[in-house]
C-alpha cells in the first residue's frame, strides 16, 4: 500500500501546488482574508456534493476533534495567505511547508509510524529540497527576509501539528467527512473572524475561486485517503512538496527569480519521489 500512499501523495502535491499558486491573483485583488473565506465557501460546497454519494460515519468525539484542528487550519492557511500577500510566493510556501519536519516527528513519537532507511533518505531529500529552495530569501536582506517570515513561521508550526494528527479522524469518519468537517471549520471561522460584507464573491470572481477550490478539494482527498493506506511520514512529505510546483509557477506565470541553487531543489525533490517509490 505504500506505492498508492505515494502515488496519491503526488497527486495531492500537484493539485495542492496549482491551488496555492493560483490563489495569489486573487490575494493581491481583494486580500488573503476574503480568499480563505470564498475558497472555504467553494470547498465545502464541492466536498458537500460529494459526501452526498459517500457512506457517513458519526463519532462524536473524532468530529470535535476534527473540529479543533480545522481551527488550527484556519490560523495556519490564513497566516499563509497572508505571507502571500507581503512576500514572496516561492519563499513563502517553501518555509511554510517545511512544516513537513515537525509533522514527521510528531508522527513518530505520537502515531508510533516506523521507517526504514530508505524512506529516511528519501524523505530527507524532499525535506532538504523544499527548504534548500527557500534559501534566496537569505540573500535578499535581513528585510525581506522578515517582511513574510514570520507568517510562515505560524503556519509552520500549525500545519505541522494539524497533519500530524489528520490520520486520527481520518480513519474513523473516512476522508470524505473528514474533508468536509475541517473545511466547514476553516470557512466558518472565516467568516466569523473576518465578518466578510459580501457572502459570495462578485460574479467575475467566481470562475478562478472555483478553480482554486476544485484543485485543493481533489488534493486534500488525495492526501486523507493516503493517510489511511499509508504513513503519514511517507504521504505528507509529498502533499507539502507542493511547494516545489508553486515555486515553479511563480517562475512561469508571475516571472519571479529563481537561482540555481533553487532549480536545484526541484532536482533533489524528484530524486526524493524516485527513491520513495522504489524503496
Amino acid at each position: 500500500m505504500e506505492i498508492l500512499g505515494v502515488l496519491l501523495g503526488l497527486g495531492s502535491m500537484i493539485m495542492m501546488g496549482l491551488s496555492n499558486a493560483i490563489a495569489k491573483t486573487p490575494i493581491k485583488r481583494i486580500g488573503s482574508e476574503l480568499t480563505v473565506f470564498y475558497r472555504g465557501l467553494f470547498m465545502v460546497a464541492i466536498l458537500f456534493v460529494i459526501l452526498l454519494f459517500s457512506k457517513i460515519v458519526f463519532s462524536p468525539f473524532h468530529i470535535l476533534f476534527t473540529l479543533l484542528l480545522s481551527v488550527i487550519g484556519y490560523f495556519a492557511l490564513a497566516s499563509y495567505y497572508k505571507g502571500f500577500s507581503v512576500g514572496n510566493i516561492g519563499v513563502i510556501s517553501t518555509v511554510s511547508n517545511s512544516s513537513i519536519v515537525l509533522t514527521i516527528l510528531l508522527s513518530v513519537i505520537f502515531l508510533h509510524e516506523k521507517l526504514n532507511l530508505g524512506q529516511i533518505f528519501s524523505i530527507a531529500l524532499i525535506i532538504l529540497g523544499v527548504i534548500f529552495i527557500s534559501m534566496k530569501s537569505f540573500s535578499n536582506g535581513f528585510k525581506d527576509l522578515t517582511k513574510g517570515l514570520k507568517y510562515a513561521l505560524i503556519t509552520w508550526i500549525l500545519w505541522g501539528i494539524m497533519f500530524a494528527f489528520m490520520k486520527i479522524p481520518a480513519l474513523v469518519l473516512g476522508p470524505i467527512f473528514t474533508s468536509l468537517l475541517i473545511e466547514l471549520g476553516v470557512f466558518g471561522m472565516a467568516g466569523i473572524w473576518n465578518k466578510p460584507k459580501r457572502f459570495f464573491p462578485k460574479k467575475e470572481d467566481v470562475p478562478i475561486f472555483l478553480l482554486i477550490s476544485t484543485l485543493a478539494v481533489f488534493s486534500v482527498l488525495c492526501h486523507y485517503i493516503g493517510i489511511t493506506v499509508s504513513s503519514v511520514s511517507i504521504v505528507t512529505p509529498l502533499t507539502f512538496a507542493g511547494a516545489i510546483v508553486t515555486t515553479m509557477y511563480g517562475r512561469v506565470i508571475y516571472k519571479e527569480k529563481l537561482s540555481y541553487h533553487q532549480y536545484a531543489a526541484v532536482l533533489l525533490v524528484v530524486m526524493g519521489i524516485i527513491f520513495l517509490v522504489i524503496s
